[in-house]
């Protein structure tokens, strides 16, 4: 072997040792940075030559640089993204209706309507008393606020999610025209044979970041890019070629607009393939949760229109302390233009009975019994069909509260199943990805010998030369 052959040998040795140790310091420094994938430097020989029947070698050289990636595992990992952003935003939206129905703390509504069937208890003992009449008038004001103010407040949380599916949407924009973008300089740079590792790294990290926002599926193409998708196969992503979300506001659906892909036909009113992620559980939340005939504003304005006709009907067949015939005692006026839950948002005592409250009719003839407020008190353990089921005015009122409960308690089981298998699918990928210190110093130590014993090479080299060179003269 010759010694240019060496000092080739100890040349090509020396960059690969040096690189290695810069790549393994990179690695090191970026031990705590989010979304960095461990590289590994890939050694191997150079092409060899023929010396007659001796086939010799030329030193080595980095004929990669690896990212230590897990293309299924990572997959994996972004679908369950989607799943545990959906079940935490449900979750928090939930967590906000508990606290509307708080009924551990008093005054909530079932402390009012309690009151409100002891004050016609009181009534009927005294009917032609001031302070019970009074009474009576205060308690009555005070449920039909309550009820209100928590019908509006649910109507002010689903204002509140159309805000936040907004923002939500220019947050998705902003991810996809990032991975539209770095699909764009991975192609780029995969042309000229560039490091992309890097670029490799901030893509991931953008799908994670769309993953929290919605679900989508996405493939891998020959150049490198990512082609997303949507489940139902609506494209975002083809390349360099992207397609936004937008917010979609029609006559149908003015209180609650769609979220769809810019470009798609459907109606304004549904929300096109956007399925998982916050996106869904804010749209879920308004539409199903909250909205639709089973939610949670129509049953609790069923409740309220069935309590409100019952009282009336009472309230009617009676008379007042002037002897006239008892007309309605609570009024749900007329809802506004797309109002939901009308009688929900509308219900007040009769303004006649607040500024007179010796029209309450507490007796069931002229004479002044109070017949009609023990009538009116009997109520409360009477069995009334409402939205299908059977059972008191406090019992259905108790049920809806149940389903409340039972909502966020579902919510919260399956956040804190998905949070686990999240938990486990992070810790996997740290062992492929992660940067462990330990191991990174053992590499560091090995590549530092290499170029130890590449520098001794070359002093040897010049040794043999110096020698022979002697020789010649």
């Amino acid at each position: 072997m010759s010694n240019i052959n060496v000092m080739n040998i100890a040349r090509t040795a020396l960059l690969s040792s040096q690189t290695a140790i810069d790549l393994t310091g990179t690695n090191i420094a970026n031990v705590n940075t989010p979304g960095y994938t461990r590289q590994r430097a890939v050694l191997s020989e150079t092409a060899g030559s023929d010396a007659g029947a001796v086939q010799t070698r030329t030193g080595v050289e980095i004929s990669a640089i690896e990212r230590m990636y897990d293309r299924f595992l990572e997959s994996r990992i972004i679908e369950s993204e989607s799943s545990l952003s959906y079940f935490q935003t449900m979750k928090e939206e939930l967590d906000k209706v508990e606290m509307i129905f708080n009924e551990s703390q008093e005054g909530g509504i079932a402390d009012m309507m309690n009151a409100f069937w002891a004050a016609w208890e009181d009534l009927s003992a005294n009917p032609s008393g001031q302070p019970e009449r009074v009474a009576l008038v205060s308690v009555s004001e005070s449920l039909a606020h309550i009820l209100r103010t928590s019908g509006q407040e649910l109507v002010d949380l689903q204002n509140s999610i159309n805000r936040h599916l907004s923002d939500l949407v220019i947050q998705a924009n902003s991810c996809i025209d990032a991975v539209a973008d770095l699909n764009m300089k991975i192609m780029e740079s995969t042309a000229q044979q560039g490091n992309i590792n890097d670029l490799l790294d901030k893509r991931t990290e953008s799908l994670n970041d769309l993953a929290q926002s919605l679900n989508f599926t996405f493939t891998e193409g020959k150049s490198g890019t990512l082609n997303i998708c949507l489940p139902d196969g609506t494209p975002l992503v083809t390349e360099g070629t992207l397609w936004h979300l937008e917010v979609r506001t029609g006559s149908d659906n003015a209180f609650s607009p769609s979220i769809a892909v810019e470009g798609t036909v459907g109606d304004d009113g549904e929300n096109m393939g956007i399925k998982g992620g916050k996106i869904a559980a804010l749209v879920d939340m308004r539409d199903e949760i909250i909205g639709g005939e089973t939610g949670y504003l129509n049953r609790l304005d069923g409740f309220v229109s069935t309590f409100a006709a019952r009282v009336n009907a009472i309230h009617s067949a009676g008379f007042d302390a002037y002897c006239n015939a008892g007309g309605d005692f609570f009024t749900c006026e007329t809802a506004s233009h797309g109002q939901s839950a009308p009688s929900l948002l509308n219900i007040r005592l009769m303004s006649a009975i607040s500024s007179d409250v010796m029209r309450i009719a507490a007796s069931s003839t002229v004479s002044g019994d109070g017949a009609n407020a023990r009538s009116m008190g009997a109520l409360k353990d009477t069995v009334i069909a409402s939205g299908g089921e059977e059972g008191t005015l406090n019992g259905h009122y108790a049920s809806f509260v149940s389903r409340i409960g039972q909502d966020g308690a579902d919510s919260r089981r399956a956040c804190s199943h998905q949070e686990i298998l999240m938990n486990q699918m992070i810790h996997k990928r740290l062992e492929k990805s992660g940067v462990s210190i330990d191991e990174e110093m053992l590499n560091l130590i090995k590549f530092q010998m290499g170029y130890q014993s590449a520098a001794r090479l070359c002093s040897v080299a010049e040794e043999m030369l110096d020698t022979l060179m002697t020789l010649g003269r």
